[in-house]
């Protein structure tokens, strides 16, 4: 999909949100801006949809109350709606997604505690492979390639070539992962992923 169309699928969204509720289209418009950065709907995944809802919306969007929340998440999905893209909107108005939120109202810990148990839960999550234990805080290189390894398996996943539950799903997922990190990649000059992980750590 071009910039192009990117930017007319999103306006479009946006524009049908505002003849049902323009309070709920601004929300969306605001929420989908924090997400990406930009007007392309690939930079969206389920990582960063779930580190969106479930880390950045509680600690970083600071004009925002508690109560302002549910807010977010009901217009979020409704724009994933008319986006069609479903899996995005349930996530967004998913119990679990309800549950991180909550926590965050009982203190921030308790809150971030639930992220990372909602996170670590998640099927998408890059495993620890032999060549690479991921860190528990990341340095730039590091975060971009657990994104871009999150967003890979979640791709396996809706080609089927990652059948969650099915026998050795696991063993799967790690060595989708290591293959994919130790790929050289011409945007890094030849370099890995991994190359440029164990170059950042040694910095």
């Amino acid at each position: 999909m071009s910039d192009g169309a990117h930017t007319a699928a999103v306006q479009q969204a946006l524009d049908e949100m505002r003849s049902e509720d323009p309070k709920a289209a601004e929300t969306a418009r605001q929420a989908y801006q924090l997400l990406t950065g930009s007007t392309r709907l690939d930079r969206i995944s389920q990582f960063t949809l779930q580190e969106f809802l479930w880390r950045r919306l509680p600690t970083q969007w600071v004009s925002l109350e508690p109560t302002d929340w549910p807010t977010v998440t009901e217009a979020l999905g409704r724009f994933f709606d008319l986006l069609d893209m479903p899996r995005y909107a349930e996530l967004a108005r998913a119990p679990i997604t309800r549950q991180v939120l909550a926590a965050y109202v009982e203190g921030d810990e308790l809150g971030r505690e639930a992220y990372r148990r909602a996170l670590s839960a998640s099927e998408v999550v890059p495993p620890n492979v032999p060549e690479l234990a991921w860190g528990i805080t990341m340095d730039d290189e590091e975060y971009a390639a657990y994104r871009d390894t999150a967003a890979m398996l979640e791709l396996a996943i809706e080609a089927g070539e990652l059948v969650l539950g099915a026998p050795g799903w696991r063993e799967k997922q790690r060595e989708l992962t290591s293959t994919y990190i130790t790929l050289p990649r011409p945007e890094l000059g030849g370099d890995s992923y991994l190359d440029r992980i164990v170059a950042e750590r040694e910095a």
